[in-house]
């Protein structure tokens, strides 16, 4: 990595350095990665750096001379004479700062496996849907996400630098109800490295269809008199192209001029199926008039009516009459 180089204006091993790294409180990562070499003093690495394990590290390398208490003595009628040559071992210490440069060795990665968005029909263009995340463990350009759907979709655009997603268009639930697509995620390192993420919008109902009466085909039905109540006349049967609650329909009999016949028949709501009311008597009336409605359930309801002719069919309830008890009549002779 790097060598440390320290000077002893000494001569001979007072002058010879060893070098050393000096360990400090919580240094247990820096002792396992880093060595140095004790004569040279150059810094070496024991393992493989990782920058997002840790960007940095302070060190102390210490040089120590090789200087040393040398003792020459000689014993002369029990008297020692002590002759002291050369001085202690000196030591001087230097702090080094290591800062670990980023590669791009990790990829993008999103906070999600996979995003899921609802977004109503028939918002206006340019719509905010979502937003997707990715984060990059690297740093500088290496860390700087831009983001891109694969394909390039027609229908919706996003946001390179904030991952949000827009419409480009205005939504149609009835035409097209989910959209899948991919995201990716890349990071601006040379080679640049990406991730990709699926994402499936689905548009939301809205209650923009009303029901459509389909049944009966023909604006007139007939039904026989002298039948009992309850007598069922005709199915009455509507759709709607909305969805859940939008779509759900209830039927029902319309009071008004144009609907005499409202209290001599009943509709079930759910079914759609009129019913008579009433013993019906072609001699008393030979048709009558009914509005019919189909409702849905959204909020608010959207409604369709139908003007139906039901006309009573007769029986043969009734024998001939004269329309007198008896009858005279004059012969003449010629």
């Amino acid at each position: 990595i790097l060598q440390v180089v320290a000077v002893d204006l000494d001569t001979g091993n007072n002058a010879r350095l060893t070098y050393r790294l000096l360990h400090q409180n919580n240094s247990a990562l820096a002792s396992r990665i880093f060595g140095i070499f004790p004569n040279s003093g150059w810094l070496y690495l024991r393992e493989n750096l990782d920058r997002e394990t840790q960007d940095k590290f302070n060190l102390i390398v210490a040089a120590s001379d090789n200087g040393n208490i040398q003792f020459n003595n000689s014993n002369t009628c029990m008297h020692y004479n002590f002759i002291i040559l050369g001085t202690p071992s000196q030591t001087a210490t230097v702090h080094i700062s290591i800062e670990v440069l980023d590669t791009n060795d990790n990829i993008p990665v999103f906070g999600k496996k996979s995003y899921e968005f609802n977004i109503e029909e028939n918002l206006p263009r340019s719509s905010h849907v979502g937003t997707i995340s990715a984060k990059d463990a690297d740093y500088g350009s290496n860390a700087v996400i831009r983001y891109h759907l694969i394909p390039n979709n027609t229908s919706f655009r996003i946001n390179t630098i904030t991952g949000q997603i827009f419409t480009k268009e205005s939504l149609d639930r009835e035409s097209k109800q989910s959209y899948d697509m991919i995201a990716e995620a890349r990071d601006q390192g040379t080679p640049s490295r990406s991730s990709r993420v699926p994402i499936k919008i689905l548009v939301t109902d809205v209650n923009d269809n009303s029901p459509e009466i389909v049944d009966p085909q023909e604006d007139v039905v007939s039904v026989r008199e002298e039948q009992s109540p309850e007598t069922e006349v005709v199915k009455v049967r509507a759709v709607d192209a909305d969805a859940g609650e939008n779509a759900s329909i209830s039927y029902s009999i319309l009071k008004g001029k144009d609907s005499d016949g409202y209290g001599v028949f009943s509709i079930d709501p759910i079914t759609g199926v009129i019913k008579t009311k009433i013993i019906l008597d072609h001699e008393e009336r030979t048709i009558y008039r009914l509005t019919v409605a189909a409702t849905d359930g959204g909020r608010p309801p959207r409604q369709s009516v139908r003007k139906l002719r039901i006309g009573v069919l007769d029986l043969n309830d009734n024998r001939p009459t004269f329309t007198s008890s008896s009858l005279n009549f004059m012969v003449c002779t010629i």
